[in-house]
Formats: structure tokens, sequence, C-alpha cells
């Protein structure tokens, strides 16, 4: 049986594109992240890319404009820093 294609995430300009899913290990820890392609074999082209990357700064941790998230974003981060206040 084949496995199931899942829906894109972004369809630009009658493109589809999937988020693709890569994993490592660091120090005893799993790390995880996407790339973003329109194929398996261009997430490996950009995935190859990455020994080319330079440093641009550090995200500043701004939240989430209600215009981008949805009125309930701030109520579901409002949520997940609450649970993971009590660990």
């Amino acid at each position: 049986m084949a496995e199931r294609q899942p829906k894109p995430v972004a369809v630009i300009d009658g493109v589809p594109w999937w988020d693709y899913l890569y994993d490592y290990d660091m120090d005893g820890a799993t790390y995880s992240f996407r790339v973003r392609a329109t194929s398996q074999a261009d997430a490996s082209a950009r995935m190859r890319k990455m020994a080319l990357a330079r440093y641009v700064g550090q995200a500043d941790g701004e939240p989430v404009a209600l215009h981008r998230g949805g009125i309930f974003m701030p109520l579901v981060v409002w949520w997940r820093n609450f649970n993971l206040s009590g660990k």
C-alpha cells in the first residue's frame, strides 16, 4: 500500500509546497526542524545548501500578531506557557 500524500502546507503560483521533517541528535537530545519545499528532492537539495548558510541574527521572541495567528493564538500561547511553568 502506498504512503498517503499529505495536503500541501501552501500553494504558491499554483505550485504545492510541503514541509519535510528532519531531525538530528546532539549532546544526548534530539532536535527537529522542517524544510519547506516542492518535493523531497527539492528538500534534499535545500539541506545540502545548509552548510553554506550564514548567521544573520537571533530572533527576538516578539509575540505573534493577532492578524497572523488568529484570535485564539494568545490563548494557545498562554495555555502552553501555563503548562510549561509546572515542569
